[in-house]
């Protein structure tokens, strides 16, 4: 009985570890403050949002007015806090394509 729980113990810590380390190494990697649209885009390819339920502000040139649309931008708030000056409409979302 002693030696199954110590064995279930290890396959737990076996399976729960590499997750861990590829979440820490996922965020450090991704957190970065670019210098501009252009680099920052090389890595996501659609921009930044800080939050899922953030829209991309379109202005219409026919009349000025502004609509909403979804948005394929990567959801990192962390990220876009890094990256936010390059938020040139500021509607949430950095280097929006």
């Amino acid at each position: 009985m002693k030696k199954s729980v110590i064995i279930a113990a290890v396959v737990a810590l076996g399976i729960a570890a590499p997750a861990v380390t590829t979440t820490n190494e996922a965020e450090a990697a991704g957190n970065v403050a670019y210098k501009s649209c252009k680099e920052l885009n090389a890595v996501h390819k659609y921009g930044v949002r800080s939050a899922a339920d953030k829209k991309n502000a379109v202005k219409s040139q026919k009349d000025g007015k502004i609509t909403y649309k979804s948005s394929n931008a990567t959801v990192n708030a962390n990220l876009y806090k890094l990256n936010s000056k390059l938020d040139s409409d500021k509607d949430g979302i950095a280097c929006e394509k």
